[in-house]
């Protein structure tokens, strides 16, 4: 039986040698951050039925809102650990998103390496300042998954 989404915490990595990771500051809803291949039609003349063949596999990009403040350490400012200033100097980043588990009281981690492509603010009369942000990961990604003792 699987578990509510509630609790999940986005971690950002400081870069340091023996990585550390900061909880982004107020993370609404998370989403994508799977897996999808590519295909190659590898149909002949002595086929009946289109034949496909897996090649590359593609990582999908994590988006996720925040309740934006530009002062907070882990969204606009110059921080280690700040998106806006990831974007800005186009710095590889590593992620940690960790859920609770679907089966105990332990938690899922999984750590991730990649690039924050996008981060969109919205300032709407007579709703809160939300942040919409994008992270691309890269590489052999998804191999660093892991059970946690608990959330963080």
């Amino acid at each position: 039986m699987g578990k509510a989404a509630k609790g999940t915490v986005l971690q950002i990595g400081d870069g340091s040698a023996t990585e550390s990771f900061t909880s982004i500051f107020e993370v609404r809803d998370i989403s994508g951050g799977g897996l999808s291949a590519d295909l190659v039609d590898t149909t002949h003349h002595g086929s009946d039925v289109e034949e496909v063949s897996p090649t590359i596999i593609r990582t999908q990009e994590l988006t996720f809102q925040v309740n934006w403040n530009p002062r907070h350490a882990t969204h606009g400012t110059t921080d280690v650990t700040a998106i806006r200033e990831q974007l800005i100097n186009r710095t590889e980043k590593s992620v940690k998103l960790v859920t609770p588990a679907a089966t105990s009281t332990s938690a899922d981690s999984l750590l991730l390496t990649g690039y924050f492509t996008n981060l969109s603010n919205s300032y709407a009369v007579g709703d809160g300042m939300f942040a919409d942000i994008t992270y691309k990961p890269i590489g052999p990604t998804f191999n660093d998954y892991a059970t946690a003792t608990g959330l963080p």
